[in-house]
């Protein structure tokens, strides 16, 4: 018996980021390589660049999230910006699982392949902490990252990551 499907016709990529949405907020997709984004907006005060996460605050509701990540870790992580910067006040695709950029907070400078990471400060990744007590494990690291230094870029890792609330 063969299956006969009809794949749904998508008219943006998720790298997409728009003023107005273009798709219903919580949109689900899946791309070529079997990465899931969801379809978020950016509620916060600050753009999120690629290889940081997106960070559901307490004063976010629905499928809105802040680049902001208080010290406290008070709030959820969402997911990871992977394509392209997603400014302030716009919609765009928002990684929910799948290998994406990472990059380390300020104040983690790097960290090495084959660790486990969780949400820094600054919409940043951390190492892992060994304990669950001071953070969630939200990726393992597939390649190093190193932090903006002076005049230099950031060199974005990659890891798997996963949101468990989307």
């Amino acid at each position: 018996m063969s299956l006969e499907s009809l794949s749904p016709i998508l008219f943006e990529t998720v790298s997409a980021v728009t003023t107005d949405p273009s798709v219903e907020l919580g949109s689900r997709r899946t791309d070529e390589a079997g990465n899931d984004y969801v379809y978020c907006y950016n509620a916060g005060e600050y753009q999120i660049l690629p290889g940081r996460c997106g960070y559901l605050g307490s004063l976010n509701t629905g499928y809105s999230m802040t680049a902001t990540n208080a010290a406290a870790q008070v709030g959820v992580y969402c997911g990871g910006i992977h394509h392209t910067t997603l400014t302030t006040g716009a919609y765009g695709w928002v990684m929910t699982k799948g290998l994406c950029r990472v990059s380390p907070d300020s104040s983690a400078v790097t960290f090495d392949a084959g660790e486990y990471i969780a949400v820094g400060v600054n919409d940043g990744y951390v190492s892992a902490p060994v304990t669950f007590s001071t953070g969630t494990r939200v990726g393992y690291t597939v390649t190093s990252g190193i932090a903006n230094t002076g005049a230099l870029f950031a060199t974005l890792g990659k890891a798997w990551i996963r949101s468990d609330i989307w």
